[in-house]
């Protein structure tokens, strides 16, 4: 039976190797530009810190929230018609 702490470097350790690979490809120019500044932002950072989130920890509502932010805001730099997105989701998040 493997302990709990196992579990989180092996996530770790996977996250790890992902963002090297990443990086080298961007060094190496195997990535267009477009794709690059989509991987490179801080939008991406919370999805990623999200998804580790949601595969070390028992409680999954703080990595969701945290891919639903991110992804929220990478929508609205990449796509046509995301002023109108911005103006409802305020209003939507915090109604009662």
């Amino acid at each position: 039976m493997e302990s709990p702490g196992k579990n989180n470097r092996i996530v770790l350790g996977i996250l790890l190797i992902a963002i090297g690979a990443v990086l080298i490809a961007v060094n190496l120019h195997w990535i267009p530009f477009i794709i690059r500044d989509w991987l490179i932002s801080w939008q991406m950072l919370l999805i990623v810190i999200g998804l580790v989130l949601l595969a070390s920890k028992p409680n999954k509502g703080p990595g969701l929230i945290l891919i639903f932010i991110g992804g929220f805001f990478m929508a609205i730099d990449y796509l046509d018609n995301a002023y109108y997105l911005h103006k409802i989701f305020w209003p939507f998040f915090f109604r009662s």
